[in-house]
């Protein structure tokens, strides 16, 4: 006959030593996934838009989880929240007017119906690809849609100024609806497209699935490796905790 006896103390206590680093474990191992997560959103728009600016890049942002707090979070930054264009692209639909339709629509004493503004090739561009900001201020001030009106055009400064040509056809013009600049011996170049027609957006940007795919390959990494330090930890330390990050 055989007995096999044990002294549990020292086992539990270990028990409740790894126990007390999981929490930790578990945030950290979240917070470096919604990392990868941002990461592998800004690798998907550098993909799907051409030239995206900087501004577009950063516009995510992670909340980190905490060990009271086991969810991290990967969200468009409030500044970019109030922009169009990414939500557009991630869910499609309508897209809602922007910044300089709104202005001209508002403050263009123009007869038709404005709904979309896009630059023609002629416009001129930065090197992101996207209207100019100097030539846009150009155009507003000329046609009197600044928001400060100290800054649109007058008869007296348009004789001081060589940029000041950009104009909107009269109704009846031949025409078609935008924006137009004055050129040498009467010619004319158009700069912007007015549409009355909303713009509809299919979707683009499938930042859903890319997160789901991406929580899917790296949390059961980051898993591993944080809980593998927790017990190393709980081991050697005898119960000290390590900070998450």
């Amino acid at each position: 006959m055989f007995s096999v006896k044990a002294d549990a103390t020292t086992a539990l206590a270990g028990f409740d030593r790894f126990a007390r680093q999981v929490p930790f474990a578990l945030a950290r191992s979240l917070t470096e996934t919604a990392k990868d997560v941002k990461a592998a959103d800004i690798d998907e728009m550098q993909k799907d838009f051409d030239s995206p600016t900087r501004w577009t890049l950063n516009a995510f942002y992670v909340q980190y989880a905490t060990k009271t707090r086991l969810y991290a979070v990967v969200d468009l930054k409030p500044s970019a929240g109030r922009r169009h264009y990414l939500k557009v692209q991630v869910h499609g639909g309508i897209r809602p007017k922007t910044g300089i339709e709104k202005l001209l629509t508002s403050r263009l004493k123009y007869h038709g119906i404005i709904q979309i503004v896009t630059p023609t090739s002629s416009a001129r561009k930065d090197k992101s690809g996207n209207w100019s900001k100097g030539e846009m201020n150009q155009v507003l001030s000329n046609v009197k849609a600044q928001r400060d009106a100290r800054t649109n055009t007058t008869k007296r400064s348009a004789k001081r100024s060589t940029s000041a040509g950009y104009f909107v056809p009269r109704p009846g013009s031949s025409l078609s609806p935008g924006v137009y600049k004055r050129q040498v011996k009467d010619r004319v170049k158009k700069v912007l497209n007015f549409a009355d027609a909303q713009a509809r957006y299919e979707k683009r940007l499938p930042l859903r699935e890319v997160a789901d795919r991406t929580v899917q390959r790296r949390l059961p990494m980051h898993l591993g490796r944080f809980l593998t330090e927790a017990g190393r930890s709980a081991r050697q330390n005898g119960g000290g905790s390590f900070p998450a990050k």
